[in-house]
């Protein structure tokens, strides 16, 4: 794109000359060849600018995907093990449970009988727990 427009300058340029080369003097011309030279040399310092600029960006917008794809594993990570930490809760929780139903033959609590002794419970499990021969 560059070397189109570069060309397309100097083609320019050249007609520029030969067209003042026919209107006047050399002075005119060399003066007039002058500020299309500084006109030219700027944009070329602008053609630059703006090269550094987009090389910039395109460096940020590597760095901000690489800061992506770092937080998405971070993310799966952190899932993955809340997941295991939930399993291990539930799974600590159904291990008291049935510690608890276990141990409720030697408990007193309301609703049980005092007379009943832990010799005359049975242990059943599903869907009764219990069974209390009197």
């Amino acid at each position: 794109m560059l070397e189109l427009l570069a060309g397309v300058a100097i083609g320019g340029l050249f007609g520029i000359v030969v067209w003042f080369m026919n209107q006047g003097t050399v002075s005119e011309v060399r003066e007039s060849l002058n500020t299309i030279r500084t006109d030219f040399e700027a944009q070329q310092v602008e053609v630059a600018l703006n090269k550094e600029a987009l090389s910039r960006s395109e460096t940020e917008v590597f760095q901000l995907e690489n800061t992506i794809s770092l937080l998405e594993d971070s993310l799966e990570s952190v899932t993955t093990e809340a997941k295991h930490q939930k399993g291990r809760a539930q799974s600590a929780h159904t291990s008291k449970g049935q510690l608890l139903e276990k141990w409720t033959p030697f408990c007193e609590a309301e609703g049980i009988d005092p007379h009943w002794r832990p010799e005359d419970w049975s242990f059943f499990g599903n869907p009764l727990d219990y069974i209390v021969w009197d």
